[in-house]
């Protein structure tokens, strides 16, 4: 008797050791590589923002509503420098910024797509 439950515990691990693992299941959520520019601090009035970089046409945005968030997208915009410069009334605040890119992965790590994306916060 006890041969055959030594047995069996052996049978339950091989079986164990080859049981397959389940494969994962990826959904289908999109991306796009591109930068993501969002004015922080306190906005009093109209802002005015612009995006430049070498190879790339200028790009501006405007956030006219004080009490909302503003933040603009750039789909298929990486560069590894940008400038921004932001406008609010008669004062003006620019910067050169190397932007940290990452990998995105909305599905999951082993699921596509995979983009890449930054985020620059600019303030006022």
């Amino acid at each position: 008797m006890k041969r055959l439950g030594q047995l069996l515990i052996l049978i339950g691990v091989a079986g164990c050791a080859t049981t397959p693992r389940m494969a994962s299941v990826c959904t289908e959520i999109g991306c796009s590589d591109g930068l993501t520019v969002e004015i922080v601090g306190n906005r009093t009035s109209h802002v005015t923002v612009e995006v430049a970089a070498v190879g790339h046409q200028t790009q501006t945005f405007e956030c006219a509503a004080t009490d909302a968030p503003c933040r603009t997208f750039y789909e298929g915009f990486t560069p590894q420098q940008v400038t921004v410069t932001v406008k609010m009334g008669d004062d003006t605040n620019q910067r050169t910024i190397s932007p940290d890119y990452h990998d995105n992965q909305p599905n999951g790590p082993n699921c596509p797509p995979v983009c890449r994306q930054a985020t620059v916060n600019m303030g006022v």
